[in-house]
């Protein structure tokens, strides 16, 4: 059962939140990104998983969108519901800024990240 599924736009990544992962795929820069972001918030908030995996692979996130990451795991280390969590940054070899992106998200947040090379 698919808990979430948000197809990708030009603007927005594709995002699916399935039997405790959740994939973010793309590049993130919606127009209005607390707007992308609710129902994301929303189901994030009232999960229960044992263990959830957050799956990140980003091309490009506006600085508006890395807010709404960061609150999106505020979120989850909120939520009394998920026992454990792990999450997985994966990034372009070459791509310094996307890995800082990571780096500034893991660094505010409770969460240790396991930066992928692809």
């Amino acid at each position: 059962m698919i808990d979430l599924e948000i197809a990708s736009t030009d603007f927005s990544p594709k995002v699916e939140l399935n039997n405790g992962q959740l994939l973010i795929t793309g590049e993130i820069r919606p127009e209005f990104p607390h707007e992308f972001f609710v129902p994301i918030h929303e189901k994030l908030a009232k999960l229960s998983a044992q263990n959830l995996v957050v799956k990140c692979a980003l091309e490009f996130i506006s600085s508006s969108s890395i807010l709404q990451l960061k609150k999106m795991f505020k979120v989850i280390s909120d939520n009394k519901g998920i026992e454990n969590t792990s999450v997985e940054w994966k990034y372009q070899k070459e791509d310094e800024d996307m890995l800082e992106v990571g780096e500034y998200i893991e660094e505010v947040s409770s969460f240790k990240f396991n930066y992928i090379i692809i």
